[in-house]
């Protein structure tokens, strides 16, 4: 689709009514059905002295939703099945539903986006079995044998279990994976600090070992050694936590990879501290509640970012 609509409305998404929400997601959904990616825009934003320092971000998000690339880092390009899990919960904390994002290599670009109305493993399996044969397809004249799952949660032995068992009997005896376990809340009780630099926030990208197979990684605005002006947006380190039953990856490679994933957020010019496999799965999630449990069987819908 080469049509994106814009949609004025007369309030904004962060602070609309119960009642308000309700429109905007009607809307949402109503374009999606039509395979039409929307961007929505606050009025009264428009006309505020400031507007100009808005308009960066919203021509960044069209441009994703058009299925560009508007950044990415200067690393060498490789293909791998990368697939990301969230979940969101209803107010009533009764429903629980999970989003993913699939991509198949570390342009940025998603692959495919889904949802499902419960968070249990079954789902994740059957997607996992969908993903790859696809990425089979897609990448025939390479070897496929490696996958990457960034996960919500703790794994449970019983869960890794049967992930195993999907990606032997679905790739090779001789595949592997690795699932990394990123936490939406971010770590307060373990920090670290840079003596060296005024503020002591450690620079963006540094990682710290905690456990043999536990990490604290840094995603901030310190880009540089020594940034010309001050950072005053303080975040938090992640935790990670890397389940690799094989041992046949590189831990410095799967962290770098999580990072790089974490630049990859084309909704603003500011970084997130989590990855996009798992932002976006949560988003995801977010609009499946509201759409009563299924996401419309569009083009749109299922291989763009019209959610960011």
């Amino acid at each position: 689709s080469n049509i994106i609509a814009v949609c004025i409305m007369p309030f904004s998404k962060a602070t609309a009514t119960k009642e308000q929400s309700k429109i905007y997601f009607q809307i949402k959904k109503k374009l999606l059905e039509k395979n039409i990616p929307s961007q929505f825009i606050h009025r009264n934003k428009i006309f505020e002295e400031n507007f100009h320092f808005s308009l960066p971000n919203i021509a960044i998000a069209m441009l994703a939703k058009f299925g560009g690339i508007p950044w990415k880092l200067a690393t060498p390009h490789f293909n791998q099945l990368t697939i990301g899990f969230n979940i969101f919960r209803d107010e009533n904390n009764e429903n629980t539903y999970l989003g993913s994002a699939v991509f198949f290599d570390n342009e940025g670009v998603i692959r495919e986006v889904n949802g499902f109305n419960k968070g249990d493993i079954s789902n994740v399996c059957n997607l996992l079995i969908e993903s790859i044969k696809k990425y089979k397809e897609s990448n025939i004249q390479e070897k496929v044998n490696k996958v990457i799952l960034h996960f919500y949660k703790n794994i449970e032995k019983k869960e890794l279990n049967q992930i195993e068992k999907v990606i032997k009997d679905n790739l090779s005896k001789d595949s592997t994976f690795a699932i990394i376990e990123i936490n939406d809340t971010k770590s307060s009780v373990e920090l670290c600090f840079d003596l060296n630099y005024e503020s002591y926030m450690p620079q963006s990208g540094t990682y710290i070992k905690l456990k043999p197979t536990e990490y604290l990684l840094f995603n901030n605005l310190r880009y540089w050694e020594m940034p010309i002006n001050p950072i005053n947006q303080e975040e938090l380190p992640v935790k990670i936590r890397i389940y690799d039953p094989y041992e046949s990856f590189n831990h410095h490679e799967l962290i770098s990879q999580v990072y790089e994933f974490s630049r990859m957020y084309w909704k603003s010019l500011k970084q997130k501290a989590q990855p996009v496999t798992t932002i976006y799965s949560k988003l995801i999630a977010n609009y499946l509640s509201e759409f009563n449990g299924h996401l419309p069987d569009t083009e749109i819908s299922k291989r763009r970012v019209w959610f960011i």
